[in-house]
């Protein structure tokens, strides 16, 4: 739940017409004379723009308190929001931050006791907030990255006892697809494992999708090829081959932040190059990037005159 002060004047307003739109949509799932429903989107707010943590609070109990006004005695309140929550618990790959001022995620606070439940949305993998069993992300129904492997795919069915939370069941998803993730292993490792991988059988259809992740020491032409021999005959279905490389700097490693006003393209180069492959650029790199660059340039001038 989230928006811009200019148009909070009107939150009263807009959640009931949101209620309006998603009462038809959600008709078959939440039954609206047991539940109240109050939802936004802590991303984009309702004026398209992320506001402040402090604005966010002060919009979100207006519209909290326009639901209150418009519930009636035994229905529950319940929120559904869009956001990125402290303490959640992200994925590699599937999650983009949520920025919201200098924060990148939001306290629990911001629902009060009165909401029975919180439906929350943006992180992937099931989990409670703050220890609280009424604040929940119920995680994506299915893997949207190898870095899901081993997420617990479900959906939530929530009952109340008039205005109170009552229990939660977890209804599993099946995996349709089957996902295999061999490494973060050196080469010889990684071939070792996918020779030990099961032959196709009778049926070929539906096979696991495999990601491979490997390191090296510096780029190998042949790469794929190797791992594609490896895997002939193979129960799988090869869908991605990821390359990191010894001595690359690890996103933990605190760094000074500078903006591209302040660093030159070769510089810049340079720092791709190491951060990809652990160590500086030789000479033929950088010759070969200054007649890159300089043929761009050339190009550009061109397109101006």
């Amino acid at each position: 739940m989230a928006g811009g002060v200019d148009v909070m004047d009107k939150a009263h307003s807009s959640y009931l017409s949101q209620c309006a739109r998603m009462q038809h949509t959600l008709g078959d799932y939440l039954r609206p004379d047991r539940c109240a429903l109050v939802m936004w989107d802590m991303q984009k707010g309702l004026a398209g723009k992320a506001p402040a943590v402090d604005s966010i609070r002060s919009n979100a109990q207006r519209l909290i308190a326009a639901a209150e006004t418009l519930r009636q005695p035994g229905q529950a309140l319940v929120a559904m929001s869009h956001a990125h929550m402290a303490g959640g618990a992200v994925s590699e790959e599937s999650e983009r931050n949520i920025v919201i001022g200098n924060a990148e995620a939001l306290p629990a606070s911001l629902f009060p006791e009165a909401v029975a439940y919180v439906a929350l949305g943006h992180l992937h993998k099931p989990q409670q907030v703050a220890s609280q069993a009424r604040i929940r992300y119920s995680g994506s129904p299915l893997p949207l990255s190898f870095a899901e492997v081993n997420y617990p795919h479900q959906v939530l069915l929530v009952n109340f006892e008039g205005e109170q939370l009552a229990r939660i069941e977890s209804l599993p998803v099946p995996r349709a697809v089957e996902m295999i993730r061999i490494g973060r292993a050196p080469l010889a490792e990684v071939i070792t494992q996918l020779e030990a991988l099961p032959t196709i059988g009778l049926f070929s259809e539906n096979l696991p999708w495999l990601e491979v992740r490997v390191l090296l020491d510096e780029p190998l032409p042949d790469l794929r090829q190797r791992i594609e021999t490896a895997i002939t005959g193979k129960a799988c279905r090869l869908v991605r081959i990821a390359s990191e490389y010894a001595g690359r700097r690890g996103e933990t490693d605190s760094e000074v932040l500078v903006g591209l006003d302040q660093i030159n393209p070769q510089e810049l180069f340079a720092r791709a190059w190491e951060e990809q492959f652990g160590n500086p650029p030789d000479e033929q790199a950088l010759d070969d990037f200054a007649t890159l660059l300089q043929q761009v340039e050339f190009a550009s001038d061109e397109v101006g005159q």
